[in-house]
C-alpha cells in the first residue's frame, strides 16, 4: 500500500484515546500534515465506528456518489499568455482535480519536477502574464515582494502584497536551488511569485520553515524563514518543457511602486484550488 500519513494520523488518534502511549507517536505524524488534512483526520476519527472501514480521500474518487470537495490550495501564475502556469508540485499532488478559483476554465497537469517541487499547468489562452527577470543572479539584501493568496478562506480572496528581501542566496543544506527570503508568508502562498523592484518574476514560493519543528529541534523560535525556487531553476524547467515565457533586463527596465508590482502581479496570478 502507497504510504498515507493522514490514515496514519487517524488510527493512532483513535489509538491514543484509549491508550495516552500513542499520543507522542500521533502528535508526530501532525507536523506531516497540512491543516485540511489535519481537518479532515480529525473528522474521520470522530465518525468511525468500530468494525467500520475508514473511507479517505484517497479513495472516494472511486465513489459515483462522491461530491467533490477542496482538499488544499495554493498560487500560481501565469508565464505566458498560451496558458501555461506554474505552481508547486506539492499543491497539485494528490488532486483528482484543479480549478482555478473563479474561473470556469478546464485545467491540465503538463508535467512536475518533484525534486525542485515545481508544477507545469495548461489553461486557456489569456492576454497577461508574468515576465522573467533575465539577470541570471540575485544579490543578498536584494528587495522583493510577494503575491499570492494565503489563508485564502480567512484573508483577503483579492490577493496579498508582503515585502522583505533576499536573507541568503541558497536553501536548507545550501540547496542552490533555492534562496531564502523574509517576507511574510502563511499557507497558501505555496506557489506565490517572488517578484523584484522592477516587476519581473525571480522565484516561486515553495516553503515555510515549521516553526514546531524548529522549536523541537533548537529550542529557538525561527521568523520569518522562507525559502523560494530561484529563477533561474524555473527557467530551466520552463525551457525544458518548451513554454514560451518572457524576460526582460533591469537595464531596460525601471524601478516601479508597490503599488504598480502589486496591481501587475494581480492580473497574472490565481488560486489554485486541488479537489478531491
Amino acid at each position: 500500500m502507497p504510504k498515507n500519513n493522514m490514515l496514519a494520523y487517524v488510527w493512532l488518534n483513535l489509538a491514543a484515546t484509549r491508550d495516552p502511549k500513542y499520543t507522542a507517536e500521533r502528535n508526530q505524524f501532525e507536523f506531516n500534515l497540512t491543516s485540511a488534512e489535519r481537518t479532515q483526520a480529525q473528522q474521520l476519527s470522530s465518525n468511525w465506528k468500530e468494525g467500520t472501514p475508514l473511507t479517505t480521500p484517497s479513495n472516494k474518487g472511486n465513489d459515483i456518489n462522491h461530491q467533490a470537495t477542496l482538499f488544499k490550495s495554493g498560487t500560481g501564475f501565469y508565464v505566458s499568455t498560451e496558458g501555461h502556469i506554474v505552481t508547486n508540485h506539492h499543491i497539485i499532488s494528490e488532486c483528482t482535480e484543479i480549478k482555478l478559483t473563479g474561473l470556469d476554465q478546464k485545467v491540465t497537469v503538463v508535467t512536475s519536477d518533484v525534486s525542485n517541487d515545481l508544477a507545469l499547468l495548461k489553461t486557456t489562452p489569456t492576454h497577461q502574464a508574468a515576465t522573467l527577470s533575465a539577470n541570471d543572479t540575485l544579490k543578498l539584501g536584494q528587495e522583493i515582494a510577494v503575491f499570492g493568496y494565503p489563508l485564502n478562506s480567512v484573508l483577503s480572496s483579492s490577493g496579498n502584497f508582503t515585502l522583505g528581501s533576499i536573507s541568503a542566496l541558497s536553501g536548507i543544506a545550501n540547496n542552490t536551488n533555492h534562496v531564502q527570503f523574509s517576507a511574510p508568508v502563511q499557507p497558501g502562498s505555496s506557489g506565490s511569485p517572488l517578484i523584484d523592484r522592477k516587476g519581473d518574476v525571480v522565484g516561486v514560493v515553495s516553503i515555510k520553515l515549521n516553526d514546531n519543528k524548529f522549536v523541537e529541534a533548537t529550542g529557538q523560535i525561527a521568523q520569518s524563514v522562507n525559502f523560494a525556487i530561484n529563477h533561474q531553476t524555473l527557467k530551466a524547467f520552463l525551457t525544458l518543457n518548451n513554454v514560451p515565457y518572457t524576460s526582460r533586463h533591469a537595464l531596460f527596465n525601471f524601478d516601479k511602486s508597490n503599488e504598480v508590482i502589486a496591481n501587475e502581479a494581480k492580473q497574472w496570478t490565481v488560486i489554485i484550488g486541488c479537489w478531491q
